[in-house]
């Protein structure tokens, strides 16, 4: 397990179903925040991305990245769940043709988590696109945490 997480936020990680992922815009100097689904293996995090986005420009383009997990629950204007998980870290642009074994792996977790992903998947669970379709790796270094008391 990662050792910057407790067993009780690597399970969190674990179960959470989106995050929302920062990268920068290099040419605007701007932020750029979108959803995206994501699993997580106990060390690193994967989410997978279609070449032409703009999350995978703005890596290419040096930015780093961030991913934040959260979840909010309230009842009667009372906050019954109130927590989350700010992660920094590297990250690494997978590719399927170069880096067919970490593609893969980061691949075979996204489907595992999301069945939905099987509609991009042949039935070897190899992707049906993979010269349009990436997985971005992201090694946590750094974590902001609220809520886990």
């Amino acid at each position: 397990m990662n050792k910057m997480l407790s067993a009780k936020e690597a399970a969190f990680l674990q179960s959470e179903r989106i995050a929302r992922m920062a990268t920068i815009n290099m040419t605007s100097n701007s932020p750029h925040v979108v959803p995206v689904c994501f699993a997580f293996d106990r060390k690193n995090i994967y989410t997978t991305l279609h070449v032409g986005c703009k999350r995978l420009k703005n890596l290419e383009d040096g930015s780093k990245a961030s991913v934040l997990v959260d979840k909010y629950v309230e009842e009667s204007n009372e906050w019954k769940v109130l927590c989350g998980l700010l992660i920094y870290g590297d990250s690494k642009i997978l590719n399927y043709h170069e880096d067919k074994a970490e593609f893969m792996y980061g691949w075979k977790l996204l489907i595992q988590k999301y069945p939905q992903y099987m509609q991009w998947a042949n039935s070897d669970l190899t992707p049906k696109d993979p010269h349009k379709r990436k997985i971005i790796k992201i090694v946590p270094s750094r974590i902001t945490r609220w809520g886990f008391g």
